[in-house]
């Protein structure tokens, strides 16, 4: 089912980050004016030639990850032959097979032990309480995703999560093998970021 639009309505764009939401589970999109999709999306490169800047800079690794506006990529690009596309949006997803299962939760459990203990402090402090999810949500949409224009106490916080997912995504894993970050850019409709 199709629906028309007014040709005198405004012309917006579907924004997965226009929405904001005080459940880790849910996160409503919303619509933005594709101005303001495209500023975003020229912030954020802008931002990525700073990282890129940050990195060529004489400075220990760790000092590098603080000034990154963004966390550094850990996983690698996905090959061609392992690429896959994201189902249909009404889909009916099949629920993974037992081999499957077993496999995520062994990568699961691995990087859980990988994890140090301040990573499991920030991220449950950030899961348990929906007011500091939606703030914290709040302060990274203002920011744009930028790290460093968060106040201190909520960038470190955020960091702390980022090395928590990479933590997480160094683990090799079959199940998350053939996804890529275009692919759910061009699911939603949004043009992949360059």
């Amino acid at each position: 089912m199709a629906y028309s639009v007014s040709p005198d309505a405004p012309s917006v764009a579907f924004d997965p980050e226009a929405g904001v939401s005080g459940a880790p589970t849910v996160k409503p999109g919303g619509y933005s004016t594709p101005e303001a999709v495209e500023d975003r999306a020229e912030e954020r490169s802008s931002a990525r030639v700073l990282d890129e800047m940050v990195e060529l800079a004489d400075l220990t690794r760790a000092r590098k990850d603080l000034e990154r506006a963004f966390p550094r990529a850990m996983v690698a690009g996905v090959t061609v032959r392992k690429r896959r596309a994201l189902p249909e949006p009404d889909a009916i997803r099949t629920p993974p097979s037992a081999r499957q299962r077993k496999a995520r939760s062994k990568a699961k459990h691995t990087a859980q032990d990988q994890l140090p203990a301040i990573g499991y402090k920030a991220l449950n402090t950030v899961i348990s309480t929906p007011q500091t999810w939606e703030d914290t949500g709040a302060a990274l949409s203002e920011a744009r995703g930028d790290a460093q224009r968060l106040d201190d106490k909520t960038r470190v916080q955020v960091q702390r999560i980022d090395r928590a997912i990479q933590t997480a995504e160094k683990v090799p894993s079959r199940s998350s093998a053939g996804r890529s970050v275009a692919d759910a850019d061009t699911a939603c409709g949004r043009r992949a970021a360059q």
